[in-house]
């Protein structure tokens, strides 16, 4: 039975007893990973962190066998009695051992050359005895290969027991998801399960010992419910407590190892997020083989309780709970974990272990054991509304956008009719594409209701203790993840989110000065260029700007996004739109609210799916932006006559070149999705070198592999681009298309007078990129290299270089001649480059004018 501990604090149980039929099978049941899921929208990360909280079970494979005792049948007495055999091997282990003989002497598990010594007995505890070697409980050694196996029945349990030591959740993905297979009752007798019950009993075992409940941090106090505070040692029966902070005694944080206190410290501000935290040097032993992983991400004490079914990880052997998996999975496991619902800090090395002796050399005072640690930062935290699909992330597969909102709600106490108003910011961080607005609205919240239709959040932001109820619930419904921000300090001021954005580095150009977004000239008082004073109809929406301004920072995705400057003002459908030519959606359109949309399934059908809505049926679009464009269409079609009439004649003009349609749609489905592209090239060039982002100072063992992506996804938009531009010149070789249609004329002739509407000119700035650089080599070797005549400071730099090393290599040959000795070469050792090597019979003649800076036998340097 595993407990659920639900918001109102009641207990549910699951019933996770397996099930068995005449067969001595067993059914499919409910997984404790499926029950943890199907609860976990009821259930507070608080709570879940909470050392009462009970330990998540490690999932049972569906393909266990299982074995009626009172069951004498042939066949069942065998299973028995393999069984038995095999228990009585490894009864008295916490892990079960492999078989090997005594001359193999293999190891297990190790940790090599950690960089952090102490992490070394903190974070592992493995047994790396060889297995000839080994005692049981009773003092007796344990029993080696037995001889009368065949070698085929060895060489199926080594194949299952390394299929076993890589089990980091996504090792084998060819097996994932698939049943076992077993014979039939009718065949022939002597036939046994596919897999083994060697791995069945280490199955057991492995349950066994994630069921424990014994991991270290059950045991703090100041994690226990009743004892559990904040940062500001609020308990969490407080009205103001605040569950993203945790306070963690000093006395406690002073008996860990150097690691470890890095890791509580971390925890104490972002309590509930899960930590991948960064460990370097970790070597895993198999049977055969040795590899050996750089970087390895660790998931620690309550983390790793809510990870481990998640993303069906194996826990590790010791007193904390720990699990981990190679940094070149970070991907697939973070956008798992955001996907249903969490938080994800990636916590990366800010510095090598070199790079730690330095500072410690230079470091003053008297140094404790917690400076004797390399350093780490968090890099990025990423929730369901703040993803940004850069070089680390998973690769794109989601069409639909994202969107972060953020509410600000005041009463109207002298409005019967309208009596609140809102104050709205929402942004879709995959494109940055930002929209505030404010407006009054009705007691049935119509349109706040519609503008959740329209843009469905995955995640809301807002003030604590500051929503009515009716809101509250409102907001409820749409099963978004939802967070509150404590007024003034998260949730910003009006005044306060002017002075950020006037006085950081988000609107400011290369030369230091600052440009507003074309659309604040809307939001500012007439006349005011310095983002002084805002007008009333938008003291609300700024406000809500702020909220998303401060989580932005809190995730660290603040810059790469705000920089981006694409704002647009949102007003509700039903409001007459005065505005001109700040976005192309603020047009005369039709008033779809949130109850017809729902009625009339335009966006989804009534189960919430896609299939058979209006969008699935009229959705034949190429091109992922293209998909997001319809979708906007449906929810806010068109009711203007001329604009209707100029998409019917476009639609016309199409249709008579069928040939040529068929031409542009083979293109257009080669694109990428070159809004989220331009988003994420952005985000890595903006980000300048001396900037103080912890990403510039993250130790990436990856780097190559990571270079090799940014690289990939730059030539990808530079081909978009380029197939885009073929399109337009396939149209421009027929102008009675574009000459019938004046929509066509307008979006794809580049000699328009409309030059903000028209498509751009992009061939001489195509032709750059395709001269500037090999693209094959760059996609190899994940670096660009400018051909000769590309950039003149590149050029004088290498012309520079080779002079140098001209020079130096003429001195060589004169000292060569001048001790007459042609052994003499240059050798770099550590931060002394071009050091002479001279042999020891050489250096008797040497005068004062060289020093010595090191030697080795027989030479000096």
């Amino acid at each position: 039975m595993a407990a659920t501990t639900t918001n109102d604090g009641s207990n549910s149980q699951t019933n996770n007893t397996p099930k068995h039929d005449n067969n001595g099978l067993k059914k499919k049941n409910q997984t404790p990973k499926e029950s943890l899921a199907s609860s976990r929208k009821s259930m507070n990360m608080s709570d879940v962190y909470s050392a009462d909280s009970p330990k998540s079970e490690k999932r049972k494979k569906s393909s266990t066998i299982a074995i009626d005792d009172n069951d004498t049948s042939p066949k069942n007495k065998k299973r028995k009695t393999l069984n038995a055999r095999n228990e009585s091997e490894n009864d008295d282990d916490d892990e079960p051992e492999l078989k090997v003989s005594k001359s193999q002497n293999r190891k297990r598990i190790a940790i090599l050359d950690s960089d952090d010594e102490e992490l070394e007995n903190d974070r592992m505890d493995v047994d790396v005895t060889p297995l000839n070697k080994r005692t049981t409980k009773n003092g007796t050694k344990a029993k080696g290969n037995n001889s009368t196996r065949t070698s085929r029945k060895k060489k199926t349990e080594e194949s299952e027991d390394e299929e076993v030591l890589y089990n980091d959740g996504s090792a084998d993905e060819s097996d994932e998801g698939e049943p076992e297979e077993y014979e039939d009752d009718d065949e022939d007798q002597t036939k046994t399960p596919k897999r083994r019950t060697t791995t069945l009993n280490r199955e057991k075992k492995a349950v066994k010992h994630a069921n424990d409940n014994n991991f270290t941090h059950l045991s703090l106090d100041f994690l226990k419910d009743g004892n559990r505070r904040d940062a500001n040692r609020r308990l969490h029966t407080d009205p103001n407590y605040d569950p993203r902070t945790l306070y963690v005694p000093d006395e406690y944080l002073n008996t860990l190892t150097p690691a470890m206190r890095q890791w509580w410290s971390l925890k104490t501000e972002y309590f509930d997020t899960i930590l991948f935290f960064k460990v370097t040097n970790l070597s895993l032993y198999s049977y055969y083989t040795t590899i050996k992983l750089s970087l390895f991400d660790t998931i620690d004490n309550m983390d790793a309780v809510v990870c481990a079914p998640e993303l069906n990880l194996t826990m590790m052997k010791g007193g904390m709970a720990h699990c981990g998996f190679p940094e070149k999975a970070y991907s697939k496991f973070a956008d798992i974990l955001v996907t249903k619902g969490y938080k994800v800090a990636r916590v990366e090395q800010t510095e090598t272990p070199n790079m730690m002796k330095e500072r410690l050399e230079q470091q003053s005072g008297r140094k404790n054991k917690f400076d004797k640690t390399v350093r780490r930062e968090i890099c990025q935290i990423t929730t369901p509304g703040t993803k940004t699909f850069n070089t680390l992330d998973n690769d794109n597969v989601f069409r639909e956008s994202l969107y972060l909102l953020c509410i600000v709600e005041v009463p109207i106490t002298d409005n019967k009719i309208t009596p609140c108003e809102f104050g709205v910011c929402f942004v879709d961080t995959t494109i940055a594409q930002f929209y505030i607005g404010q407006f009054e609205d009705d007691r049935y919240l119509s349109r706040l209701q519609t503008l959740l239709a329209h843009y469905p959040p995955v995640q809301i932001l807002c003030e604590k203790n500051k929503l009515s109820e009716k809101t509250r619930k409102v907001l409820t419904l749409t099963h978004a993840k939802i967070e509150y921000l404590i007024p003034n300090k998260e949730m910003y001021e009006t005044t306060k989110t002017l002075d950020i954005l006037r006085d950081d580095t988000y609107f400011k150009d290369e030369k230091g000065n600052l440009q507003w977004p074309d659309v604040f000239q809307h939001v500012f008082n007439e006349g005011d260029q310095q983002g002084l004073h805002v007008r009333s109809n938008f003291q609300l929406s700024m406000q809500a700007l702020g909220g998303i301004i401060w989580y932005l920072r809190h995730c660290l995705v603040d810059k790469e996004l705000l920089s981006m400057r694409k704002f647009s003002i949102f007003q509700p459908p039903d409001e007459n739109i005065e505005l001109k030519e700040v976005s192309i959606f603020q047009q005369q359109n039709m008033v779809l609210d949130a109850t017809t949309l729902y009625n009339l399934e335009i966006l989804s059908n009534s189960r919430g799916g896609k299939e058979g809505s209006l969008l699935y049926t009229c959705d034949r679009c190429s091109t992922h932006f293209g998909k997001r464009l319809l979708a906007r269409w449906l929810s806010a079609p068109l009711c203007n006559v001329n604009e209707i009439n100029e998409r019917l004649n476009a639609i016309d003009a199409l249709r008579q070149k069928s040939d040529l349609c068929t031409k542009v749609r083979d293109k257009l489905k080669t694109i990428p999705d070159l809004e989220r592209l331009f988003c994420r090239i952005h985000s890595l060039g903006h980000r300048p070198l001396d900037s103080d982002h912890p990403e510039n100072r993250a130790i990436l063992y990856e780097d190559i592999t990571y270079s090799k992506r940014k690289i990939q996804d730059f030539l990808a938009a530079l081909s978009g681009l380029k197939v885009a531009n073929e399109i337009v010149q396939l149209f421009s070789k027929h102008n009675d298309v574009s000459s019938s249609s004046t929509l066509l004329d307008t979006i794809i002739y580049q000699n328009n007078e409309k030059k903000n509407k028209n498509f751009p000119h992009l061939d001489d700035i195509l032709e750059y990129y395709t001269k500037a650089f090999s693209h094959t080599q760059a996609r190899n070797e994940g670096k660009i290299i400018p051909t000769v005549g590309v950039c003149k400071q590149y050029d004088d730099a290498l012309n520079e270089i080779r002079e140098n090393e001209q020079a130096l290599n003429d001195y060589l040959n004169k000292q060569k001649k001048l001790l007459k000795n042609h052994d003499i070469k240059y050798v770099h050792v550590q931060k002394s480059r071009y050091a002479m090597e001279i042999p020891e019979n050489a250096c008797r003649n040497l005068d004062d004018d060289y020093e010595l800076m090191s030697s080795r036998k027989g030479f000096k340097r």
